[in-house]
C-alpha cells in the first residue's frame, strides 16, 4: 500500500517490526497497518471455521453473551428517534447473540458473518433471525435497497483489507437517522503493554489495521458520519457511536 487508507498521506514510517511482519504509522494521521497487507482470500480463510475448536469455551458463555448483548441493545436505542420497526444489522455477527437479543428488543434483526462454523450455531439457536453468510460486500450486492436504523460492527474493522470499502457500505446501508456502533483496538491506548508482542490484539495477519481515536475520526468524518458517543474502555480498545452529519 502506497499511502495511508484513512487520510491518503504518502509518509509512512516503521512502527514495528517482528519475524517478517512490519507494521507501519502514517505519519499525518497514526494509522497503523501491515505492510504488505493479506489478500482478502488468505483473510477469509483464517475465519473458515474459525470458532470451531473453541466452542466449548467461547460458546458455552451463552447466558453472559446474551445479558450483555440485551444491554447493548437496549441503550443503543437511546440513540436513534424511531421507537417502532427498528431494522438492525449485526456485521460479524458470530453465533447470533446480538441479533438475538435485538429481535428480543422487538427489532427486524439481522446478522452478517463469514464463518460457517458461526453462522450454522446462529441458525440452528436463533430461527426467527435472517442470518447471511458472506462478507459486508457480498451482502450488499444482493440487498443494496436495505436500509438499517442500527449497525452494530464489534471487532471486525482491524480484520479488513479495504477500510474505505467497507465504511462505505456502512454508509450506504445506514438510514439517514440511523447510527452505527463500532468498536476496535486502540494501538495507543494508555494501558497497552508497553511490549507490543504482550497485546492480545496484535496478532497479524489476523489484525491487519490497528486504529486510535485520531485515526477513526478522521476516517468516518471521512464518510460524513459523525462520532456522537464515546464510551470509557479499560481494556486497550475504542467505543463509539456514529450518525450522519
Amino acid at each position: 500500500m502506497e499511502k495511508c487508507q484513512v487520510c491518503d498521506c504518502k509518509n509512512y514510517t516503521n512502527y514495528d517490526e517482528n519475524n517478517g511482519t512490519i507494521l507501519v504509522e502514517c505519519s499525518e494521521c497514526g494509522f497503523i497497518w501491515l505492510n504488505p497487507l493479506p489478500i482478502q482470500e488468505d483473510i477469509e480463510k483464517l475465519y473458515n471455521n474459525a470458532y470451531q475448536n473453541v466452542s466449548s469455551s467461547y460458546f458455552s458463555k451463552v447466558r453472559k453473551k446474551m445479558n450483555r448483548s440485551k444491554r447493548r441493545s437496549k441503550f443503543l436505542e437511546k440513540f436513534i428517534l424511531k421507537k417502532n420497526n427498528i431494522k438492525f444489522l449485526d456485521i460479524g455477527s458470530n453465533g447470533g447473540f446480538m441479533v438475538e437479543a435485538a429481535r428480543l428488543r422487538g427489532h427486524e434483526a439481522t446478522g452478517i458473518e463469514i464463518d460457517p462454523y458461526s453462522i450454522k450455531y446462529a441458525r440452528q439457536h436463533y430461527t426467527k433471525n435472517v442470518f447471511f453468510e458472506g462478507n459486508l460486500e457480498a451482502y450488499y450486492d444482493k440487498n443494496s435497497e436495505k436500509k438499517f436504523d442500527i449497525i452494530y460492527c464489534s471487532e471486525v474493522i482491524e480484520h479488513l483489507v479495504d477500510i474505505n470499502k467497507f465504511i462505505m457500505l456502512i454508509k450506504k446501508l445506514l438510514d439517514t437517522n440511523g447510527i452505527v456502533f463500532l468498536t476496535t483496538p486502540d494501538i495507543k491506548h494508555w494501558r497497552r503493554p508497553k511490549d507490543l508482542r504482550k497485546w492480545d490484539a496484535y496478532c497479524p495477519p489476523d489484525h491487519c489495521l490497528y486504529f486510535n481515536n485520531k485515526s477513526l475520526s478522521k476516517l468516518l468524518t471521512k464518510f460524513e458520519l459523525k462520532i456522537i458517543k464515546k464510551m470509557i474502555a479499560f481494556k486497550p480498545g475504542i467505543k463509539i457511536i456514529a450518525k450522519h452529519i
